[in-house]
């Protein structure tokens, strides 16, 4: 007799009992991990491309939120033809998110930027035909390792059918069948059959197919603009200028532009004249000039050439006007950043076209000036030149001097024209100065009495001006410091018998002190 451990199971049909109950609950636990199991979107593998892209540039869709910057989690609302969705976005500690969205909102693109650390590349996640949620999107891997933190998200969508998939999924069924064998017992006494039921699962098994769209075709179009003459000059005699620029347009490929359109915003304060492209035509309605150049071959350039005028002399407000010109075409972009270019034009507005550049000098004919209790006053006399350097007739040329207060006015004689003087101003009106003359003056001034000086160094400043434009005037002001000495009284003593014996003694005394020095010195030369 067998005294160890007997199974519930142990004889033969007990173990197939088992194994039946174990394949049904085998069976019934997939088909409740198969139905039950919650619905997830499938991830997408990103790309990653430069710079801050946007829906428009790299799908051609439109922005429907910008989650900038990103918390740790939230929502926003879109509308869409008056209907409101949720999209709403949860950010985990190793800076991977989910997303989602209400009411079958469907997003096309998903733009991760990456913040310090990532690089400034951007992920794009672009599910085919739309998806309602994803996980585990993240940015670049950063420097230190791990993904950069989020700077921020973009959801891309189709605003005509934010709702409308573009994907085909079918769904096929699979039959599993979990059968058990049938197993008769007998013994040589009693015969005992065992029938066990069979049991058929039948489990859905959903597969998504999508058909995979042919390549995008991308080129990089490329912008630039100057202007040919910088600064322009308006006048009284050119009340207007005209400003001509060159805008050419470059395909760098690889593939062929379609449709190149070319858009010139004119600042208001330029008028357009006209626009000439090398191929295509252009047209210009309400300060915008547009070109459309047709299609552009790989390598291939267009050189458009624009002419605006400014506004009359007297009346510019904006005097250096920024012009911006755009290209965009109808295949898509690998390069924004190059589609936009601007230039900016200084303008000068003068009173005269006619330039010139006079010079002045000044010097003092003596340097310093003495008075005294025989002399109380000095006269100092300026020689003031005025020279034309040209390169054009200096019309109507006037020095001024004014005089410090200290100084009085004498005189003034200029080699041409005539001087006055009121109120401490001295001017000299010298009339037209041709090319290369001079003009001397010669100016007169007192000083104060001695022992009534109160500046000892004047400053003489003159200046020259004309009615003539001056290309320099750096040269058109001079000065002069004079300085004054003020010599005291020399004190003579009478010549009498007592002086004379004062000064002999001392005289003598002086000598004594100077022989006793002497021999000190000697003697202890001789000692050493």
């Amino acid at each position: 007799m067998n005294m160890g451990y007997t199974s519930p199971f142990g004889d033969v049909n007990g173990r197939r009992t088992f194994g039946v109950l174990l394949a049904l609950f085998l069976a019934f636990s997939l088909i409740a991990v198969l139905v039950g199991a919650p619905a997830r979107a499938v991830h997408v593998t990103p790309v990653q491309v430069d710079n801050n892209a946007n829906c428009e540039g790299l799908t051609g869709i439109e922005e429907l939120l910008r989650v900038d910057p990103v918390t740790d989690g939230g929502s926003e609302d879109v509308v869409i033809d008056g209907v409101t969705y949720t999209i709403t976005w949860d950010v985990h500690d190793d800076n991977t998110f989910d997303w989602s969205t209400s009411d079958g909102l469907l997003i096309q693109a998903v733009f991760v930027k990456g913040g310090p650390g990532g690089g400034g590349n951007l992920y794009d996640y672009r599910p085919l035909g739309g998806e309602t949620s994803d996980t585990g999107l993240h940015t670049v891997i950063a420097g230190g390792g791990g993904f950069a933190e989020l700077s921020h998200i973009t959801f891309c969508g189709d605003v005509e059918n934010p709702t409308t998939t573009t994907s085909t999924t079918e769904a096929t069924t699979t039959t599993t069948e979990a059968t058990t064998t049938t197993t008769q017992a007998t013994t040589t006494t009693t015969q005992a059959t065992t029938t066990t039921t069979q049991a058929t699962t039948t489990t859905t098994q959903a597969t998504t197919t999508t058909t995979q769209p042919p390549p995008s075709t991308e080129t990089d179009l490329e912008i630039t603009k100057v202007d040919l003459v910088d600064p322009v000059v308006v006048s009284t005699d050119s009340p207007t200028a005209l400003i001509t620029y060159e805008v050419t347009v470059t395909n760098n490929g690889p593939e062929l532009a379609e449709n190149v359109v070319v858009t010139d915003t004119l600042p208001a304060t330029l008028t357009y004249v006209s626009a000439t492209p090398g191929v295509g035509t252009c047209g210009h309605a309400g300060g915008t000039v547009t070109c459309e150049l047709g299609d552009l071959a790989v390598g291939d350039s267009v050189l458009i050439t624009i002419v605006v005028e400014t506004e009359a002399v007297g009346e510019v407000t904006d005097f250096s006007p920024l012009n911006v010109v755009e290209v965009t075409s109808d295949t898509e972009e690998t390069d924004l950043e190059n589609n936009v270019d601007d230039e900016e034009t200084n303008i000068i507005e003068v009173l005269s076209l006619t330039f010139t550049d006079l010079e002045i000098t000044k010097i003092d004919l003596v340097d310093p000036v003495t008075v005294d209790s025989d002399k109380p006053t000095a006269l100092i006399t300026y020689e003031v030149t005025v020279t034309n350097n040209g390169p054009e007739l200096a019309e109507n040329v006037v020095v001024t001097d004014t005089l410090p207060a200290t100084l009085t006015y004498v005189s003034s004689s200029p080699a041409v024209g005539t001087c006055a003087h009121a109120a401490g101003v001295v001017t000299c009106e010298l009339g037209d100065l041709a090319v290369g003359g001079s003009v001397k003056i010669t100016i007169v001034v007192e000083t104060e009495e001695v022992g009534k000086i109160t500046d000892s160094s004047p400053l003489n400043v003159v200046k020259v001006s004309s009615d003539t434009d001056e290309v320099n005037l750096a040269n058109n002001t001079a000065n002069e410091e004079t300085k004054i000495v003020e010599v005291l009284d020399l004190v003579v003593l009478p010549f009498t018998g007592v002086n004379t014996a004062f000064m002999l003694t001392g005289a003598i005394m002086l000598l004594g002190a100077g022989l006793t020095l002497v021999l000190v010195s000697r003697r202890r030369e001789l000692e050493i």
